[in-house]
């Protein structure tokens, strides 16, 4: 490359940088105001937030602040805000709360120097805003700001806010933050409680109805229609599929083509009723399979109907035996006093507790195996339950395990394991806690996991090795 095309290359970009910082990219003031016009605006201040973006974008829409309102059932559930075009709409609080905090940290930069400022706003994308968020206050103070184009070169974007003459630059993170459609601030898992507010779900399925209350935190009862202590891993993970099923698409006003999308006449419906206070409310919903083959639910006083992220009708149907408590006994280790054995499957065994570890028939144990054996012990579940069992089950039984209780009332339990039998495949045996106690089915290969056998259980003595002799 000569000289005289390397001088007029040079020549080229020193016009086209002053070209920018000159004329395309008006400059800024020498002195330059930095604007929070919402940072001493809190969520108790802020009444409604409404954001209008460019067209194609969807449709505008307004937030309302529920904190100055009365209680009302139509409201949504889990926050302090609601649509107000969409009554009854559950709404993501994380994402309101990010609006909220974008709003009270947004600082405007300028305004641009007044010198360089073009009189046609559509060099700034102002004259059709890609963004408009409109702010209204306790006291009725409305802010408007107009969020234009991004400067490629300035790498922030165009804003104008309302009462503050000129055009102001903003950070394109806030601008990305409040461009938000009302779809996007919408709670995308609209089931979601905490299980220690449910007192009681009543869940209708294939499988028949049935109701569940939790008259102690933790504790779960089947109530109806029968009445058995319940699993709370099992009533833990069913709420879990309500709490984390993910709305795929939000189809608002359907509500009035339910046989659509199999709503009018659902398989299954679960209701879940709240304790008084609750942040959250009760509601009850119902799920189906649409004509197009996809899984939809919907809940009373919803705006919409959910098309689901995935189809969940095989986790909501569940019988009692499926949420019946599978634990043979509610222990620990540390609750256990002694255990004694008996049966066929080998000699009897006495654990006690001692001032130290353990005894097993009055010898000194290797603690590691007798811990393990009696956290098996106490973690024994059942297979199923049983309506009856043969005359002969546990005429001959293969393993009693007698377990008292520490405190000062000796608790005692006995399970008795009997007779085997097949069933699906799988090599069970009866069992029960007492004469007259439900017969249940548990698994073969977990009773022989229970039994106790003392050269498994007692320390083994260290062999002695002889000191070598001299000649």
């Amino acid at each position: 490359m000569n000289m005289k095309k390397t001088l007029l290359m040079a020549v080229v970009l020193v016009c086209a940088t002053v070209y920018l910082t000159r004329v395309s990219e008006p400059g800024r003031r020498a002195a330059q105001e930095s604007v929070t016009p919402f940072s001493e605006w809190n969520q108790k201040v802020l009444t409604s937030i409404r954001i209008e973006r460019a067209q194609g974008s969807g449709a505008p829409y307004t937030l309302v602040s529920k904190i100055n309102e009365p209680e009302s059932a139509e409201l949504v559930r889990a926050s302090s805000w609601t649509l107000a075009d969409l009554p009854g709409a559950e709404v993501d609080t994380g994402g309101i709360n990010s609006i909220v905090s974008t709003l009270r940290a947004l600082a405007l930069v300028g305004p641009l120097d007044e010198k360089k400022v073009k009189s046609d706003f559509s060099a700034y994308g102002l004259d059709k805003p890609r963004l408009t968020v409109v702010v209204e206050s306790g006291e009725r103070i409305q802010s408007t700001l107009d969020f234009g184009k991004k400067s490629e070169y300035l790498k922030q974007r165009y804003v104008k806010l309302s009462g503050k003459p000129g055009i102001y630059l903003v950070d394109e993170a806030s601008f990305a933050a409040l461009d938000k459609s009302s779809q996007d601030v919408r709670s995308k898992t609209p089931l979601a409680v905490v299980d220690s507010d449910v007192r009681e779900i009543t869940l209708r399925s294939p499988a028949g109805e049935i109701e569940i209350t939790q008259p102690v935190v933790t504790e779960w009862r089947i109530a109806k229609p029968a009445s058995y202590e319940a699993s709370s891993l099992s009533v833990s993970e069913l709420l879990a599929t309500l709490r984390t099923l993910q709305v795929a698409e939000f189809l608002d006003g359907a509500n009035n083509r339910l046989a659509d999308f199999g709503l009018d006449r659902p398989e299954i419906r679960v209701d879940v009723k709240l304790r008084d206070g609750a942040p959250d409310s009760s509601y009850a919903a119902t799920f189906g399979k649409g004509k197009d083959g996809a899984f939809y639910f919907t809940y009373d006083g919803a705006p919409s109907v959910f098309k689901a992220s995935m189809d969940v009708t095989q986790k909501l149907t569940k019988t009692i035996p499926d949420l019946r408590e599978k634990r043979v006994w509610k222990l620990t280790t540390r609750d256990i006093q002694e255990v004694v054995s008996g049966g066929s499957a080998d000699t009897p065994v006495d654990i006690k507790t001692t001032p130290t570890d353990w005894s097993v028939n009055g010898k000194v144990s290797d603690p590691t195996f007798v811990e393990q054996l009696l956290s098996d012990i106490a973690q024994l579940e059942v297979f199923g339950f049983a309506p009856s069992a043969p005359a002969d089950a546990f005429t001959a039984p293969f393993l009693t395990l007698q377990v008292t209780k520490k405190g000062d009332a000796a608790e005692k339990f006995v399970l008795t394991v009997g007779k085997e039998l097949t069933q699906g495949g799988e090599t069970l045996r009866y069992a029960r806690l007492r004469d007259d106690g439900e017969v249940l089915l548990v698994k073969d290969l977990e009773a022989k996991r229970v039994v106790p056998h003392e050269g498994a259980l007692v320390q083994r003595a260290t062999p002695t090795v002889a000191a070598p002799t001299s000649n």
